[in-house]
């Protein structure tokens, strides 16, 4: 949780928030160090324990992972928690390791398609991990069409909930400036988010669209690389790197179209919340998460397959060179915060959450 800016760690800080706010008693359990501050603010109320023992970032050893549980063990029989929530499958499969025999409930919440597996090294173990999953009574995932790509005997854990989707206060139209339009990306620099091939797209269609710049927010160790390749092209006075900001909506509100080339996804919020700001997005039609949220032709349009620039360069440059269409859709956009109610959502949490305590 130190410093980072993530998809998960957002919805967990805000989850968190929102069961103190209903009058929960929540704990947080992490492996940071001790000196450690969250990116997202959490509510005084939270306890957060942090294990500070080896590092994060770094496979754990059996040492390690013995200490861990050890830790881990006593925390929780200080706490003596109702139901044990955990963000991730290693997250999960670590906690209903270290309290086996502690008559704890531990149910997972999974952030991301199980399409991750087909991108990454743990891809060999793509059954066993899906199969690890049935360990919990409940499991949570964000998409319908995502739960059919689960064992039919996990799926009767399954319960969905989707992200909330907050409203955006109202704000004057934006101006449009006839020189100078952005199109905008929000997410991690990294292998997942796949921001070199919207790079390597916009370079193909930036001389077609000469009054558009390519502006990438975030941060992540895939940055130098990509700078790299941007300096190379000369591309530096058409792609910007802001990296990580705080007030994430001015960018939003300042753009004129989004795109998310993500590899896979769970519920992308940065999607999510550029399309409550009325930004008609661009993805790529094979990106689980993605390919739930866009509804080409009302809210935004799919590029065919899989991370390929030319592909992405053709939705892209069709609604560069469409003012009239880009304001359709960014009407058809908005309508996601009525879709994704932050209340409706958070109900379905406490409830899932109660039915496992009992």
């Amino acid at each position: 949780m130190n410093h980072v800016a993530g998809g998960v760690e957002r919805m967990l800080s805000t989850l968190m928030n929102e069961l103190v706010a209903r009058g929960h008693d929540v704990s947080l359990l992490t492996w940071d160090q001790d000196v450690t501050a969250p990116f997202y603010t959490l509510a005084p109320e939270i306890r957060w324990h942090k294990l500070s023992i080896g590092d994060a970032a770094v496979k754990a050893g059996f040492k390690t992972r013995w200490q861990r549980a050890m830790k881990v063990r006593k925390i929780v029989k200080a706490e003596k928690p109702d139901v044990i929530l955990t963000f991730q499958n290693g997250a999960f499969l670590s906690l209903w390791v270290y309290t086996l025999g502690m008559n704890v409930p531990v149910i997972v919440s999974e952030r991301n398609a199980p399409t991750m597996f087909d991108h990454t090294k743990a891809g060999k173990y793509k059954f066993l991990w899906l199969q690890v999953y049935g360990l919990a009574p409940h499991v949570i995932i964000q998409t319908q069409s995502q739960k059919l790509m689960y064992p039919k005997w996990v799926q009767k854990k399954i319960d969905v909930i989707s992200n909330p989707v907050f409203p955006v206060p109202d704000t004057p139209a934006k101006q449009t400036d006839s020189l100078h339009k952005i199109l905008l990306s929000v997410g991690r620099l990294d292998y997942q988010k796949n921001q070199i091939v919207l790079i390597k797209a916009f370079q193909q269609i930036m001389g077609r669209a000469p009054d558009w710049t390519l502006r990438l927010v975030g941060n992540g160790k895939d940055r130098a690389k990509l700078e790299a390749y941007v300096a190379e092209h000369g591309m530096q006075d058409r792609v910007e790197f802001t990296g990580d900001i705080t007030d994430v909506l001015s960018s939003y509100r300042a753009a004129d179209l989004f795109c998310l080339p993500s590899r896979w996804e769970g519920f992308p919020n940065a999607l999510a919340e550029a399309l409550s700001c009325g930004l008609p997005s661009v993805g790529f039609a094979e990106c689980a998460g993605v390919n739930d949220l866009i509804e080409p032709g009302t809210n935004g349009l799919l590029a065919a397959g899989m991370d390929n620039p030319d592909n992405l360069a053709e939705p892209l440059l069709t609604l560069m060179n469409d003012p009239s269409r880009r304001e359709k859709m960014s009407i058809a956009a908005k309508t996601i915060t009525q879709t994704y109610t932050p209340k409706a959502i958070f109900d379905q949490w406490e409830d899932v959450l109660r039915r496992a305590a009992r």
